[in-house]
């Protein structure tokens, strides 16, 4: 199962007769003893859905820009599917809107954290503009795409259809 489950994460090759990776998962998660490797499967598991939760994002008509490098929009999404198994766990979006309507947006998640810093097992997300970035004029911060409307969410370990969700109904209450 190692050796499938390695080949399935592996993005550069295609395995021979994938079964659901999210399946596979589940089922080495139940039959790991330690606790390291069902945390260490978790978070696999979890960034494997990034890129999905980055589509979403996409797909709203009031989120006109978002990066993430497995993201075909991506200008280097060919050089990070060759080079990267997940395309990490950072989605930096841009909402239609100031910095009351992204921090509404923050303010109305339910699973993710508001953090200064990214990095955690927990779903957290900032606002580049006011922590981050805070001592670059708005010109400078515009100059390297950073607006108002900008945040940034780092993936944790949470159920991905759980995050979906929750970007979804805060968007919902935020943009409308």
């Amino acid at each position: 199962k190692a050796d499938l489950l390695l080949a399935l994460l592996d993005r550069r090759e295609a395995p021979p007769a994938a079964p659901d990776l999210r399946a596979l998962l589940d089922e080495v998660v139940a039959e790991a003893a330690d606790p390291v490797v069902r945390a260490f499967v978790r978070e696999v598991s979890t960034l494997a859905d990034v890129p999905g939760l980055a589509e979403v994002l996409e797909a709203h008509p009031k989120v006109p820009r978002v990066v993430h490098p497995f993201l075909v929009s991506h200008p280097q999404h060919e050089l990070a599917k060759r080079q990267m198994s997940g395309g990490g766990s950072v989605v930096t979006f841009q909402i239609d809107g100031d910095k009351a309507e992204a921090f509404a947006l923050m303010n109305a998640l339910r699973i993710v954290d508001i953090s200064n810093n990214l990095g955690d097992s927990k779903s957290m997300i900032t606002h580049p503009a006011t922590t981050t970035h805070r001592r670059m004029g708005a010109d400078a911060r515009a100059a390297i795409g950073i607006t108002d409307g900008t945040l940034r969410l780092s993936v944790g370990l949470e159920d991905a259809g759980d995050l979906v969700d929750d970007v979804r109904q805060a968007l919902q209450v935020a943009l409308g």
